[in-house]
């Protein structure tokens, strides 16, 4: 209650006690205070009345908010209940202990993410630097998109063979680039590598495609060069490493001896801080290395510096291996190629075939299949486009090859 109403109802109540007082006494003065004191202490028991009126109502008022409040911590500690309880079934259901989810350790799937994060903010970055682009998104929440596409490369049902978009100039694979990389319609192709002379499938090479919105596709020979002017290459060349991943986690529980090849270019050699995180998520899912060869560039793996070599030994010494691509120079040291973890060495069938069907043969095959042979390292021709070739590269008891007689890149989801 208000204090000014409290001190006019006191007063009031003296000046009522002090007049009735005076009304009542005849005689004497003590006899009008007694008067006065009685209708004090009335008034007195009148206002605290009025006063615990008051301070019940407030009270009352309290009390119903605070019944409100619980009311609403109950509904929140239930809904927390609940979600604890789903968590819970879904670990039991998984097989797994509190520590995993799904299967899967927890720290495997922060180091993933820590992955997706370098690659959604490289990706960002270079968008950010063309003429009008617009504020990023945040990269945890690109981040989450991005979960969702590696998921949706996992269990996308078959398409069609896509249509190759042909006559599109340098401007229009920029945009074709960019529109794929903004709507994540990189996707994912494998080509396979056969065992000779058996013809068996045993390993898959990874290629990129980006689609159009009509389902069209440009290939890597299209947009490379193009990307890797405009800073792009780095977004396009994570998203398919990102997925190449995921590919083999899907094949590792279907129990299948198969391996896939991933292309390790340049742009990522030189990120040093997404490397750096890479190879660290790697060295955690080392169970992945049987099933997942990664590969360099001649070019590439001759420049390497000491960084390089040393963060290429730790995924070595975890069972890592890696091919060596894009050979133009015959002369190589396998030794100590064998030493750095590397298994495999991709020569053209073109540069094989030039080299050994002329007049004076620049390269010696058997002899190179037999130092192959010796150091530990496993011969892949590739390219190879018919009957033809593959009946002059048998001779040499070559171990596998790869080329479109075999098959072509088909969608991931397909194979």
């Amino acid at each position: 209650m208000p204090i000014y109403l409290n001190l006019l109802i006191l007063a009031f109540f003296g000046i009522v006690a002090v007049a009735a007082g005076s009304a009542t006494s005849t005689h004497a003065v003590p006899d009008s205070y007694l008067v006065g004191g009685f209708v004090l202490i009335a008034g007195g028991l009148f206002y605290t009345l009025l006063a615990r009126f008051w301070a019940g109502r407030g009270t009352s008022a309290e009390f119903e908010r605070l019944k409100r409040t619980i009311h609403e911590i109950k509904l929140d500690l239930d809904a927390l209940r609940h979600g604890i309880v789903r968590v819970h079934d879904a670990v039991q259901t998984s097989g797994g202990s509190p520590a995993k989810t799904g299967g899967r350790d927890v720290s495997e799937i922060v180091s993933e993410v820590r992955v997706l994060q370098s690659l959604v903010e490289k990706l960002h970055a270079s968008r950010n630097q063309e003429k009008g682009a617009v504020t990023p998104a945040p990269a945890a929440e690109v981040a989450v998109s991005e979960v969702a596409v590696a998921a949706t490369v996992r269990t996308a049902p078959a398409r069609p063979a896509a249509t190759v978009a042909t006559g599109l100039d340098e401007s229009q694979i920029l945009e074709f680039v960019r529109e794929g990389l903004k709507a994540d319609r990189v996707d994912l192709y494998l080509q396979p590598v056969v065992s000779l002379p058996q013809r068996k499938r045993r390993f898959y090479e990874c290629y990129s495609r980006i689609r159009a919105e009509d389902g069209t596709v440009i290939t890597p020979e299209q947009f490379l060069e193009i990307a890797a002017r405009e800073g792009l290459i780095g977004a396009v060349d994570n998203m398919l490493l990102f997925r190449c991943v995921q590919l083999v986690r899907k094949a590792r529980t279907r129990h299948r001896e198969v391996g896939f090849f991933c292309n390790i270019s340049p742009n990522n050699l030189n990120d040093r801080t997404f490397f750096t995180d890479f190879v660290e998520f790697m060295t955690q899912n080392a169970e992945l290395a049987p099933h997942l060869f990664f590969e360099f560039g001649q070019a590439d793996v001759n420049r390497f510096d000491a960084a390089t070599l040393r963060q290429l030994g730790f995924l070595a010494n975890y069972g890592f291996r890696f091919s060596l691509d894009r050979v133009s120079d015959l002369r190589l040291d396998l030794r100590t190629l064998r030493e750095r973890g590397f298994n495999f060495v991709k020569l053209d069938t073109a540069l094989v075939l030039k080299s050994i069907r002329g007049e004076k043969p620049t390269l010696d095959l058997r002899a190179l299949k037999g130092a192959l042979d010796r150091t530990g390292l496993d011969l892949i021709v590739e390219k190879v486009e018919n009957e033809q070739s593959l009946v002059e590269l048998l001779d040499y008891q070559l171990d596998y090859a790869q080329g479109f007689l075999f098959g072509e890149p088909r969608p991931s989801p397909e194979i």
